[in-house]
């Protein structure tokens, strides 16, 4: 596992993270913020006082490519350039490592785009590296979805695959795709089933391996939310599991100890007897990648999140809600975002609410009151943005040290692909 520069021991980088993210500062911009209620209560006014003065006298646009590419601005506060330092300083090195990998035949890469070839082609790698130093010829793949994966480790090394996914459809797909591709060795084998915790016998039970043995490798490409940490412990419940290589995603989605979920994150006892928790809304901001945002995203992102955060105000103002409970309207059309009045009248029908109940002139009273602070809100969601690097070493770390405490021959993080292409990209890896 390759540390931040100036750390050589996954301990003391530990201890270091651990005491960042608990600085109050940390806390407030990663999970303390609700974007939600942003002028509700006024949070603009919750950052140091400097900073202020710097953000409101400094080009946006100039603080935002500062904060994400770290444009070292002649006028920025020493004490921002000390916390982004800190946030720079503590994350795990993301650069790709390169390795040698085998090109996916035409057959098997229809469907695919570069975005999944790329995962594809250099986890198969890994995994296949993996299992020829263990002699191993079995792998599982959890959260197979059509089977991209499953096929390749199968006809590019020969290895036998069981492809799990908990969605028919996605089972029912696979198997399409491996009679057009017709994989050349190996075998792929899919089951439907919902993978709940780290009990295997089921897929064991429905498994014929063209192997005189079940022994295995279980993976997960992009295994969402618990998923990740179910098949870590595969590795530990499971006598025929020999190793894992899994690359989590979905933070958000990810059960806690703290929600009262007993094998929930963190599963390390060290990260356990810090007493490091995350809530939603910091696990949510772990899922940002700012340093791959294009103009056009990152414009949509801020539109999105300030057309929400004025229609938060105007609701609780207007009485139609509570501070501190916003209501979930979920996805909106474009067109709904051409203008705050088209928002307010989608929002409003999403939400079921008579569309009088906010006339279009106190629409536009509002928007013309806020305006001028949607840049506060790019500044704030970019501040948060920046510091999900930090957020997934925490939950890296928390795996990483969940292997180590089970005495496994090997304990590791690899940066597994390009973080422009896949920002997800730090594959966790165990064996026995």
């Amino acid at each position: 596992m390759r540390l931040p520069l100036g750390y050589d021991d996954a301990s003391t980088y530990t201890e270091d993270l651990h005491a960042f993210v608990e600085d109050p500062l940390f806390k407030l911009l990663s999970g303390g913020i609700h974007i939600l209620d942003f002028f509700i209560l006024n949070l603009w006014r919750s950052l140091p006082p400097e900073w202020i003065i710097y953000f409101d006298e400094t080009d946006c646009s100039i603080v935002l490519k500062d904060l994400i590419e770290d444009g070292d601005v002649p006028t920025r506060p020493d004490s921002l350039t000390t916390f982004l330092n800190r946030v720079r300083a503590l994350s795990i090195p993301r650069d790709h490592e390169t390795r040698e990998t085998i090109k996916i035949p035409i057959g098997l890469a229809v469907g695919m785009k570069p975005k999944k070839k790329h995962e594809v082609e250099y986890l198969s790698a890994i995994v296949a590296e993996l299992a020829e130093g263990m002699n191993i010829k079995n792998v599982i793949d959890l959260g197979a979805g059509q089977g991209y994966l499953s096929r390749t480790l199968a006809n590019n090394y020969g290895l036998n695959v069981l492809a799990i996914d908990s969605n028919v459809d996605q089972t029912d797909g696979g198997k399409y795709f491996d009679s057009r591709a017709k994989v050349k060795n190996g075998s792929v084998q899919h089951f439907s089933a919902r993978i709940e915790d780290s009990d295997l016998s089921a897929a064991f039970d429905a498994w014929q391996p063209e192997s005189a043995t079940k022994d295995c490798i279980v993976i997960g490409l992009h295994a969402c939310g618990s998923l990740t940490e179910n098949t870590i412990r595969m590795l530990v419940d499971n006598e025929n599991v020999r190793a894992c290589c899994v690359v989590g995603c979905c933070y958000n989605l990810i059960q806690t100890k703290v929600d009262g979920h007993e094998n929930g994150f963190p599963i390390s006892k060290k990260l356990s007897d810090m007493g490091v928790n995350f809530n939603l809304t910091t696990r949510m901001t772990g899922c940002q990648a700012p340093a791959t945002w294009t103009e056009e995203t990152s414009s949509n992102f801020y539109r999105r999140h300030f057309f929400r955060a004025l229609f938060q105000k105007l609701i609780v103002d207007k009485g139609l809600a509570e501070a501190g409970k916003p209501l979930l309207i979920g996805s909106l059309r474009k067109h709904c975002y051409v203008d705050f009045t088209a928002y307010v009248q989608a929002a409003l029908n999403k939400l079921k609410m008579p569309l009088q109940c906010i006339t279009d002139d106190e629409t536009k009273q509002y928007f013309e009151v806020y305006k001028d602070k949607e840049d506060q809100i790019k500044i704030v969601w970019t501040l948060s943005a920046v510091l999900a690097p930090v957020i997934e070493s925490v939950i890296v770390m928390d795996r990483y040290w969940f292997l180590k405490e089970n005495n496994l021959s090997t304990a590791d993080i690899v940066s597994g692909f390009d973080y422009n292409l896949s920002p997800r990209n730090l594959i966790v890896v165990g064996a026995k």
